[in-house]
């Protein structure tokens, strides 16, 4: 009979997974509680017996993050401490496993630090006016809002959109996202009305998802007219 023994030649894989579109990586919010979430682990030991067993540990900034076993191969990091920084903290996961001799891999975290979404944007004028020509073609640029938000980072990113809430039909006119240029969806009639009326609603958007970035949303609205 011959037996054949694993060799430990095999190190611990780590991954941290984040959002699908969570391309920047792990993220926290500034000022998060002790305890919040921060990133999902997965470890795998391609070896087999004490070879493939493996421990890991937070190591680097082990005072502001800990490491919490889910299951077998997967693990939680969390904070230890309120997590209170301008822009980036960082931490590093290291595993070991129980093969003669051990292999280990570490793998350095970036956390991203995120600002608070604590006020609702609001907009330069309380109310808009534009004009356009008669039987002038649809996608005609008649103005645009503004708004502003005072949150830092993404959290004072404004986007814009026109509610359709309880309307009955397609909107007379259309609001850019990104700039809020304001432009004619349809071509105006003077005979049939002289006048239509939208409202702009202006909210704050996340980017992650998955998570869905954990952010409430605040809104404002503003009454548009256009005269023709």
């Amino acid at each position: 009979m011959v037996r054949v023994d694993d060799v430990n030649d095999n190190a611990p894989t780590i991954r941290i997974n984040t959002p699908a579109r969570g391309s920047r990586g792990p993220e926290i919010v500034n000022g998060s509680d002790v305890g919040s979430f921060v990133a999902h682990v997965t470890v795998e030991d391609r070896d087999s017996g004490p070879n493939g067993r493996f421990h890991c540990r937070v190591t680097d900034n082990s005072r502001a993050f800990d490491l919490r076993q889910l299951y077998d191969t997967e693990f939680k990091v969390v904070t230890l401490t309120r997590i209170v920084a301008a822009e980036r903290v960082a931490f590093a996961v290291t595993c070991r496993d129980e093969g003669r001799p051990p292999l280990s891999s570490t793998l350095p975290v970036d956390v991203s630090v995120i600002g608070r979404n604590e006020h609702a944007p609001e907009f330069e004028l309380t109310e808009y006016g534009f004009v356009v020509a008669e039987n002038e073609q649809a996608g005609r640029v008649v103005g645009s809002v503004s708004a502003a938000d005072g949150d830092d980072g993404p959290a004072g990113t404004v986007r814009y959109r026109v509610d359709t809430d309880g309307t009955n039909g397609e909107p007379c006119a259309d609001v850019d996202p990104t700039t809020g240029a304001v432009a004619t969806s349809m071509t105006f009639d003077r005979e049939r009305a002289a006048s239509c009326e939208i409202f702009v609603l202006e909210t704050f958007w996340t980017t992650v998802s998955a998570v869905l970035r954990q952010w409430p949303q605040l809104t404002a609205l503003r009454d548009l007219r256009a005269g023709v």
